[in-house]
C-alpha cells in the first residue's frame, strides 16, 4: 500500500468505525498531512486528543501518553534515582537534575540527556568497523543514522535560538501549563519509537557523506548542549505564543513548546533504528 493514500484513509476510517482510538485518529491525521489535506489533519489530531482523555491508547492513560518516556517504554536500563538526579544508567550516575525548572521542561531535558547517553551506549556496544555498513540495503547504518541527527539539531538549533528570542518579547507571564498545538501533538504523538509511520525525509537531511564514529558523537554532543542551552534559556517564556517553521516541509508549523518535545523524542526514533541495525 506503498504510496496509496486513499487506501490507507478507507483502512484507517474503517478501522475508526470498529474501534475509535486516538491511535488510529493520530495515523489518519498522518495521512491527510501527506495529502496536503491539513484542516483534515488537525481535526483528527483534534479528535485523537478527545478520544485520549476518556480512553487509553496502547495500553497508557492520558496522564501516562503525556508523560512517555523511551526508556520506560523500550527496556533500556535507565533508573530514575528516587528523583534526586537525572536518569541514570544502573552502572553510575550521570548528571544532576534542575530542581528550578518547569517541571515539563526538566522532562523535555531528561529526554535530551537520555538520548546522549544512549548514544554513548551504542558506541559501546557497536564495533567502529561496524558503524558505516548497512545490514539492509534498505536501511541506514547506524552511521546515518546518528548524521541524520546531527543534520536536523544542525538546522534546528539557530530556529531554537530565533524562536526563544521572540518569546522574550512578549508578555511574560509565569506558565502554569505548556501545551502543544494540534499539529505539533500530532507529531509528537507519532514521531517516537517504536517506529510505527515511516516517513521519508527530504535532501537535506539525508545524510551523503559520514564522519569517523568519534567525529559524529562529538558533534551530536555538541548540538545537544546547544539545545539543552536554549531550553533553559526558554523557561518562563511563553512558549506555546511562538511559532516554528519546520525545516522538512515550510508548510509546517507548531508552537516552541511543541518543537522542544518533537526533537528529543526524533533522536529517540533513530537512535532506536540504529540499534536494531545489528539487532540490539
Amino acid at each position: 500500500m506503498a504510496g496509496d493514500l486513499a487506501g490507507a484513509v478507507q483502512l484507517y476510517q474503517a478501522s475508526l468505525a470498529e474501534l475509535p482510538t486516538a491511535e488510529a485518529h493520530t495515523f489518519l491525521g498522518w495521512v491527510y498531512s501527506f495529502d496536503r489535506r491539513y484542516d483534515e489533519a488537525i481535526a483528527e489530531c483534534k479528535r485523537a486528543i478527545a478520544v485520549s482523555r476518556t480512553s487509553t491508547w496502547r495500553g497508557f492513560t492520558r496522564r501516562k501518553v503525556r508523560c512517555w518516556t523511551p526508556w520506560r517504554s523500550m527496556g533500556t536500563p535507565w533508573t530514575n534515582n528516587r528523583g534526586t538526579g537525572l536518569l541514570s544508567r544502573a552502572s553510575g550516575g550521570y548528571r544532576p537534575r534542575s530542581t528550578n525548572m518547569h517541571p515539563q521542561l526538566q522532562l523535555i531535558a531528561d529526554e535530551y540527556r537520555s538520548a546522549q547517553a544512549r548514544l554513548h551506549e551504542l558506541v559501546r556496544a557497536v564495533p567502529v568497523e561496524r558503524w558505516g555498513k548497512r545490514s539492509d540495503s534498505a536501511r541506514w547504518s547506524v552511521a546515518e543514522c546518528v548524521a541524520h541527527l546531527n543534520l536536523t539539531s544542525t538546522a534546528y538549533v539557530p530556529l531554537l535560538q530565533h524562536a526563544v528570542s521572540r518569546a522574550r518579547m512578549l508578555e511574560r507571564r509565569p506558565p502554569g501549563r505548556y501545551h502543544r498545538d494540534p499539529i505539533g501533538w500530532l507529531l509528537w504523538a507519532t514521531m517516537g519509537p517504536p517506529v510505527r509511520v515511516r516517513m521519508k525525509t527530504t535532501a537535506r537531511f539525508l545524510p551523503s557523506s559520514l564522519a569517523a564514529p568519534a567525529l559524529l558523537v562529538q558533534e551530536f554532543d555538541r548540538l545537544q548542549a546547544a539545545q539543552l542551552g536554549c531550553l533553559a534559556q526558554a523557561d518562563g517564556l511563553p512558549l506555546s505564543q511562538v511559532r516554528v517553521r519546520s525545516p522538512f516541509n515550510a508548510l509546517v508549523r507548531y508552537n516552541l513548546y511543541a518543537c522542544f518535545t518533537i526533537l528529543p523524542r526524533h533522536q529517540h526514533r533513530h537512535l532506536w533504528q540504529a540499534e536494531r541495525v545489528w539487532g540490539r
